[in-house]
């Protein structure tokens, strides 16, 4: 997969349009349903899903359309979006409407908040992309909200 987008993009140039066409191409070549349970914040739920995304990015939902959940980030929480029983028909159209940002109106995203989100799969490895780069990891999959991991140091006041 990761082969065939660098192709690509050596052919057409890195941009967010030719990012949407080659994910596309590729998950409606490869677009299965896998059940999963969800486990939001100790509330478990069993689905059929093709995508889950999590997010702590205030300006990745913004220019997706997903305005409404900003306030997950604000309020220091993960933002998480399932598709549910999508057609390659409603992929097609899912997919232009994030090419365009207007993910808000899509009737096939359930979204919500949490602190803690722990996705379990029966497979052995399941594939993840993380800011762009796809790679295979061992389920069961957990985010969480990590309060104060990064310190950040300022310089003081300088003395006049």
């Amino acid at each position: 997969m990761l082969d065939e987008r660098e192709s690509t993009f050596e052919r057409y140039g890195r941009s967010r349009l030719v990012a949407y066409a080659v994910t596309l191409r590729l998950v409606l070549r490869r677009w299965r349903r896998l059940p999963v349970v969800l486990d939001v914040d100790g509330r478990e739920e069993a689905l059929w899903t093709e995508l889950i995304f999590v997010s702590r990015s205030r300006y990745q939902l913004e220019e997706l359309g997903l305005d409404e959940q900003v306030g997950c980030i604000d309020s220091g929480r993960l933002a998480i979006f399932v598709t549910r029983a999508l057609s390659p028909r409603a992929l097609l159209a899912l997919s232009a409407r994030a090419a365009l940002g207007k993910l808000a109106a899509a009737p096939t995203i359930d979204a919500g908040c949490a602190s803690e989100l722990t996705v379990r799969l029966a497979r052995r490895r399941v594939r993840v992309a993380t800011d762009g780069e796809v790679v295979m990891l061992l389920p069961p999959l957990r985010f969480a909200v990590r309060r104060d991991a990064v310190q950040v140091i300022v310089p003081g006041e300088r003395a006049a």
